[in-house]
């Protein structure tokens, strides 16, 4: 084999080690930057804090997101760690927002899922919407630390999930006998079978 292509292929070896080496320290690079931030987004998942803290978790998983960003990109080690300092404070505050928020909207959590198993979100829509916003305004409060209106706003959503609940039944179950009823008109019934 002649030398120069010995030296090619010897060079493109080297470089392959030298690339799989580098991958192999950005990826330990990169866990050890983000374990801290890692293990507090798995806890804000765990405690639900996309829905009972969505403020505090979508600003956690803006500043992770961009310090993934500015780690690919090669950026200063500081920034990316101060990025996830931040990603980790709010996704702190997120699960400490949820844990406050969980007992206030138990009752309306579990009201909206009643609601939503008699497909009121197709059968009430207004009524379910105006829940939904109620439900909003409340954990919005709460993640705030308005304890006094979160709970107000959840009392609304929840009251308005039973009326949403109850219009989904009527709407389900009338509906069909009032079909029944139009059926048999149509079909002059009450002249062929009297007694039925």
């Amino acid at each position: 084999m002649p030398v120069s292509i010995r030296f090619r292929l010897g060079f493109a070896l080297c470089l392959t080690a030298l690339l799989t080496m580098n991958a192999g320290a950005q990826e330990a690079l990169r866990e050890s930057l983000f374990a801290e931030a890692d293990a507090a987004y798995t806890a804000a998942r765990e405690a639900n804090a996309a829905m009972l803290a969505p403020r505090n978790y979508e600003r956690g998983q803006t500043a992770s997101d961009s310090a993934q960003e500015a780690l690919g990109r090669g950026r200063n080690v500081e920034t990316v760690r101060n990025r996830l300092a931040d990603a980790k404070a709010r996704f702190n505050e997120a699960v400490a927002s949820a844990d406050i928020a969980r007992p206030v909207l138990a009752n309306a959590m579990k009201t909206r899922s009643n609601a939503e198993a008699a497909d009121a979100s197709l059968l009430s829509q207004p009524i379910w919407a105006d829940a939904e916003d109620k439900l909003a305004s409340a954990i919005r409060e709460l993640e705030r630390g308005d304890l006094k209106d979160g709970k107000r706003y959840t009392l609304e959503a929840e009251s308005l999930y039973r009326d949403a609940e109850l219009g989904a039944i009527k709407t389900r179950y009338l509906s069909e006998t009032r079909q029944f009823h139009a059926d048999a008109a149509h079909g002059r019934v009450e002249r062929n079978a009297t007694k039925t």
